[in-house]
């Protein structure tokens, strides 16, 4: 059996570089959208983060047809959000926002979804 030659100390620097950039946005984007409070109020879990965004799936509520929201940086540093409803192996957008700055994130959660992000 072949074996892969172990990963030279360059490679390993430049993938933690990468791992550390990737939840730098995602934690980023947590943050301003509430944190831990955030995520209390929401019920959100199955946080996944990549290189410009942070996707999570939300808690059951009653009526709620958004399952998932995806924020992402765009390179103009605003974001989009994605409000999705997932079913199965489908994938539904729900509502879209563009152009969104940090400061308006919790609003525009808020007034889409109906769920208040703190106290």
């Amino acid at each position: 059996a072949a074996t892969e030659p172990p990963a030279t100390r360059e490679h390993t620097m430049n993938t933690t570089a990468a791992a550390h950039h990737t939840l730098t946005v995602a934690n980023t984007i947590l943050a301003q959208l509430g944190g831990s409070r955030f995520q209390a109020m929401t019920g959100a879990t199955n946080l996944l983060a990549d290189a410009s965004s942070l996707t999570f799936k939300l808690g059951r509520f009653t009526g709620l047809k958004v399952t998932h929201v995806r924020v992402t940086l765009d390179a103009s540093d605003a974001y989009r959000v994605e409000f999705l409803a997932v079913r199965g192996s489908g994938v539904k957008v729900c509502h879209d926002v563009d152009g969104v700055h940090a400061e308006e994130l919790r609003r525009v959660f808020e007034t889409t979804t109906g769920l208040r992000t703190s106290l």
